[in-house]
């Protein structure tokens, strides 16, 4: 569960999301992270990238992650 105190939202994510939050925390990459997702999950590495480019890409529409 994510939470954005000054707006008020609650976002939940699944297994999944919460790994990739965690790795976002380590201060890993994009690509770092879809690396190990493709390890953690024996996912394609291509879709492993796909999806956190589509999840990071959410969280920053939605406030809860700033790029830099």
């Amino acid at each position: 569960m994510l939470l954005d105190a000054s707006g008020g939202f609650v976002w939940s994510s699944n297994q999944v999301g919460a790994r990739i939050w965690q790795l976002i925390e380590q201060r890993r990459s994009g690509a770092e992270i879809a690396l190990q997702l493709a390890g953690d999950y024996g996912i394609a590495h291509e879709r492993a990238r796909g999806d956190v480019a589509a999840f990071v890409a959410a969280l920053v529409e939605r406030g809860l992650l700033v790029q830099d």
